[in-house]
């Protein structure tokens, strides 16, 4: 794992136990202030005490509540997204990894000519006829073909039919 990515699970995990904190301080004075309703501790007689009422449940009960979700909810977000990061970054690696691999197993297993005809089909992006194969490597008609069946058996390449010829498409 790359140390930006741990910087920002770090940090997420920092948002997330700072979010819970909120939610639970909120929670207790939440139910602080319901018990000290019916308990009748808290009395509301005139509208300044209904304001004042109203604003200490705002700033001591809703505001660190909906903070400590919004935080809770930043911190999994950053979390997940680094993970992602992360795993995608391993993928990748993993993933040309196998292909180094997959490219000297085929090297090993092929033979010159083999190995000349799957890289001229691999240098064409778009696919190459057969008939420009035979051109391209000197080869015979039926060599190439002998070529190409083997290489189409081992799912290197594949053919199509293309008008009186085949178009040769790497895998």
């Amino acid at each position: 794992m790359a140390s930006s990515e741990m910087h920002y699970i770090n940090f997420a995990i920092l948002l997330i136990a700072v979010g819970v904190i909120l939610l639970l301080i909120s929670i207790i004075t939440g139910f602080t202030m319901l018990i000290a309703f019916y308990k009748n501790i808290i009395v509301i007689h005139t509208i300044n005490d209904l304001s004042a009422s109203v604003i200490r449940v705002v700033f001591d009960f809703v505001l660190p509540f909906i903070g400590g979700i919004l935080l809770v909810l930043a911190g999994s977000t950053i979390n997940s997204f680094a993970r992602a990061q992360s795993y995608r970054r391993f993928r990748s690696v993993e993933q040309a990894h196998r292909e180094r691999i997959k490219t000297r197993i085929i090297n090993m297993a092929l033979n010159e000519d083999e190995r000349k005809v799957l890289d001229i089909v691999k240098s064409s992006p778009g696919g190459i006829l057969q008939s420009d194969l035979v051109i391209r490597t000197g080869f015979s008609k039926v060599k190439v073909h002998r070529v190409l069946k083997k290489l189409e058996m081992n799912d290197m390449v594949r053919r199509g039919r293309f008008g009186i010829t085949n178009k040769v498409f790497a895998n």
